[in-house]
C-alpha cells in the first residue's frame, strides 16, 4: 500500500497538469465574473483565461504567472473594442510582476482609464506596468487598444520588454516622459502610436530600445522628441508624421539606431530639428519632407552625424539655418535635397562630411541657398536652381554640375543638367552629367543609385568626361539608364475609360540579339511623365525568333490621370543588366462608346490579325480575324 501511495504522489508531481481555458463573463455565464479571480485560479505555464465582451472595472495583476489572457477573438476589431478593462482611475490597469516570460500573453483588449502604479512620489505605466526597476516583463502584448491612460512615466505602457504587436496606443498622457510608451525594449511591430502627449520628452515613445518596425507614429507632442525620444533600436518602414516638439526633434530626438525606409513628414519643432535631431546612426532610403523648425535650425535634420544614404529631403523649412540639413557631419550619398528653405543654408548648412552623388536643387535662402559653410568634399553632385547663391563659404566641388560656376575645380561643369521634368531629377539622353563623375569618390560599398539601379552604367552614346575606369559614374543621385528604342504598339488604340476593360497593354518587339532572359520582368515598366507602373509582363519569342514583350498597365490607374484625346506615350522597361528599352505610340482616350465602335468598324472582318497588337487590339479573342465574337466581347467590356 505504501508503495502505491508513493507512486501516486510521484505521478502527481511529474505529470504536467492538463491545459484549461477558464472563462470570464460579467453576466455570470462564465467560470468567473472577474478577470482577477480567473488569473488567481489559473495555473502558470498551462492555462488560458478567456474574457467575454463587456466592461470590467478592474486593476488586474498577473503576479508573475505565464498564462494567456485573451478576449474571445483577438483578431476581430469589434471584439477588441467591446472587451474593455477599465482601471477606474485608481491604479495601473494591467500590472506584471516583471518575471513573466514570452510564454505569457495579453491579447485582444481595450485598456483604459488607468492612472499608473505608485512608485515613491510618482506613478508609472498608466495603462500597463511591466514591473519595477530592475524588473520588466517579457510578456507578449498584441491586438490591444491602449487609450486614455495617464502616469508620470509611460502614460500607456512602462517597462514592457516583450513583443508589442498590432496595438493601437492613443491619447495617453505622461506628466513627465513617454506619453505612449517608455522603456519598452521588446520588438514593437505593426503598431499605431498616435495622439499621445508628454510634458517633458517622448510624446510617442521614450527609451524604447528594441526594433520598431512597420509602425505609424503620428500627432504626438512634448518638449523634446515629439514622436520618439532616445529610442536606440532600429527603426524600419515607419511613418513618423505630424508630431510636435516645443524644443528639439519634432519627429525624432536622440534616436541612435539605424533608420531605414521611413517616411518622416510634417513634424514641427519650435527649436532645432523639425524632422530629426541628434540621431547619429545611419539614415537610409528615407523620405524626409515638409518638416518645420520655427524660430531655429534644421528643418529636416539637425546634428545627425551618421551616414545619410538614398534619402529624399524636400520641402523642409527653418526660420534661421539649414532648411534641409544642419550640422550633419556624416557622409551624405545619393540624396535628393530640394525645395527646402531657410534664411541661411536653404539646402545644407555646416554639414562638414563628404557629400557625394547628391542632387541639390531649387532650395532658397538669403545666403547659401544650396550650401552654406559646408567644408567637407563635394563630389559628383548636381547643384542647380538654388536661389540665391548655389554655394557660400563652402568647399569647392569637384566633378559636379554647378549653375553659374566660373571658379574652376577639377571636372566641374556649368551646363544645364537636362532633368526630365521640373519636379523629376532623372537625367535625359544627352545630359552633360552622364559618365562625368569621379569613380574614386564613390564609397566602395555604394553599388547602386537612389533607386537601386547600378551606380556604374556606361552610356555608349556619351563620351566619357569623368575620372576612372569605365563605366563611369554619373553626376547626381540618379544614374542614367541607357535605353534602346524598340517597336511598340499600344492596345487598345482607342481607350474608352467608361468601359469595364481591365488593361492597357504595350506590345514590344526587341531587335535581334536579345533573349527572353535579358528582360527584367521583376521590375515594373513605366510610362514617361505619369505615375503608372505595370502590373505584369509576358515575354516570349515570335515566329521570327525575336523577343516579344507584352506589358499590362491597369486601365483604371491610367484613366485616373485625367488625360483625354490623342496622347503620345513612351513606355519604358528594363533589362537585367540595368539598361532599358522604350517605345512610343499614340492612343486616343475617350469616354464615348460611339467613337470606340467607329474605330472597331475600321477593322471589321480584317484577317491576319497576329501578334503583337492583334489588329490594334480589336481581335479580342486572338483568333486572327475581327468578327462578331470580338464585337460581343467589346460590348461586354
Amino acid at each position: 500500500m505504501r508503495k502505491l501511495v508513493f507512486i501516486c504522489i510521484y505521478l502527481s508531481l511529474t505529470i504536467p497538469a492538463a491545459a484549461a481555458t477558464l472563462t470570464v463573463n460579467w453576466n455570470g455565464t462564465g467560470d468567473y465574473t472577474t478577470i482577477q479571480s480567473a488569473i488567481n485560479a489559473a495555473v502558470s505555464g498551462v492555462d488560458t483565461v478567456q474574457v467575454a465582451p463587456g466592461t470590467y472595472y478592474e486593476n488586474i495583476n498577473f503576479n508573475g504567472k505565464d498564462i494567456i489572457l485573451r478576449s474571445t477573438d483577438p483578431e476581430d476589431p469589434n471584439v477588441i473594442a467591446d472587451t474593455i478593462i477599465d482601471g477606474g482611475g485608481l491604479d495601473t490597469v494591467v500590472r506584471f510582476s516583471g518575471s513573466e516570460t514570452s510564454s505569457c500573453q495579453l491579447t485582444g483588449f481595450t485598456i483604459t482609464n488607468g492612472t499608473g502604479a505608485p512608485l515613491r512620489s510618482h506613478t508609472i505605466g498608466g495603462g500597463i506596468c511591466g514591473g519595477f526597476i530592475p524588473y520588466n516583463t517579457h510578456a507578449a502584448i498584441s491586438n490591444c487598444i491602449i487609450t486614455g491612460n495617464i502616469a508620470r512615466y509611460g502614460g500607456g505602457l512602462y517597462r514592457c520588454g516583450g513583443a508589442i504587436t498590432n496595438c493601437t496606443i492613443t491619447d495617453n498622457t505622461a506628466t513627465f516622459s513617454g506619453g505612449g510608451l517608455i522603456e519598452c525594449d521588446g520588438a514593437i511591430t505593426n503598431c499605431v502610436i498616435t495622439g499621445n502627449q508628454a510634458v517633458q520628452s517622448g510624446g510617442g515613445l521614450t527609451g524604447c530600445n528594441g526594433s520598431i518596425t512597420n509602425c505609424t507614429i503620428t500627432d504626438n507632442s512634448t518638449i523634446d522628441g515629439g514622436g520618439l525620444y532616445n529610442c536606440n533600436g532600429s527603426i524600419t518602414n515607419c511613418t513618423i508624421a505630424g508630431n510636435t516638439a516645443n524644443s528639439r526633434g519634432g519627429g525624432l530626438h536622440n534616436c541612435d539606431g539605424s533608420i531605414t525606409n521611413c517616411t518622416i513628414t510634417g513634424n514641427k519643432t519650435n527649436s532645432d530639428g523639425g524632422g530629426l535631431y541628434d540621431c547619429d546612426a545611419s539614415i537610409t532610403n528615407c523620405t524626409i519632407t515638409n518638416n518645420t523648425s520655427t524660430y531655429s535650425d534644421g528643418g529636416g535634420l539637425n546634428r545627425c552625424s551618421g551616414t545619410i544614404t538614398n534619402c529624399t529631403i524636400t520641402g523642409n523649412s527653418a526660420d534661421y539655418w539649414g532648411g534641409g540639413l544642419r550640422w550633419c557631419n556624416g557622409s551624405i550619398i545619393n540624396c535628393i535635397i530640394t525645395d527646402n528653405s531657410a534664411a541661411t543654408g536653404g539646402g545644407l548648412d555646416r554639414c562638414d562630411g563628404s557629400i557625394t552623388n547628391c542632387t541639390i536643387t531649387d532650395n532658397t535662402a538669403i545666403w547659401g541657398a544650396g550650401f552654406y559653410d559646408c567644408d567637407g568634399s563635394i563630389t559628383n553632385c548636381i547643384i542647380w536652381g538654388n536661389t540665391d547663391n548655389q554655394l557660400y563659404k563652402s568647399s569647392a566641388p569637384t566633378y559636379s554640375c554647378i549653375q553659374d560656376w566660373i571658379v574652376g575645380g577639377n571636372g566641374n561643369i556649368n551646363y544645364n543638367p537636362n532633368f526630365s521634368l521640373s519636379d523629376d531629377y532623372h537625367l535625359t539622353p544627352g545630359s552633360p552629367c552622364i559618365d562625368a563623375g569621379n569613380n574614386n569618390a564613390v564609397p566602395i560599398n555604394i553599388l547602386t543609385d537612389i533607386e537601386g539601379i547600378s551606380r556604374f552604367i556606361d552610356d555608349p552614346y556619351t563620351i566619357d568626361t569623368g575620372k576612372g575606369t569605365a563605366p563611369l559614374v554619373d553626376m547626381g543621385a540618379y544614374e542614367f539608364i541607357p535605353s534602346i528604342e524598340a517597336a511598340m504598339k499600344l492596345t487598345p488604340q482607342t481607350l474608352n475609360c467608361s468601359s469595364n476593360g481591365k488593361w492597357l497593354k504595350a506590345h514590344f518587339v526587341l531587335p535581334e540579339g536579345f533573349s527572353t532572359e535579358d528582360v527584367d520582368t521583376a521590375k515594373p515598366a513605366t510610362i514617361d511623365s505619369l505615375t503608372c507602373s505595370s502590373d505584369h509582363m509576358n515575354v516570349s519569342y515570335n515566329n521570327e525568333g525575336l523577343v516579344e514583350i507584352e506589358v499590362a498597365f491597369p486601365r483604371n490607374d491610367f484613366c485616373s490621370t485625367g488625360l483625354f484625346g490623342n496622347i503620345e506615350l513612351t513606355v519604358r522597361g528594363f533589362f537585367t543588366d540595368g539598361t532599358g528599352f522604350h517605345g512610343t505610340d499614340t492612343i486616343r482616350i475617350t469616354t464615348n462608346k460611339f467613337e470606340l465602335l467607329l474605330d472597331f468598324s475600321a477593322y471589321w472582318l480584317q484577317a491576319d490579325c497576329t501578334r503583337p497588337d492583334f489588329c490594334n487590339g480589336f481581335d479580342l479573342d486572338h483568333n486572327g480575324v475581327v468578327d462578331l465574337a470580338d464585337f460581343t466581347l467589346l460590348a461586354e467590356n
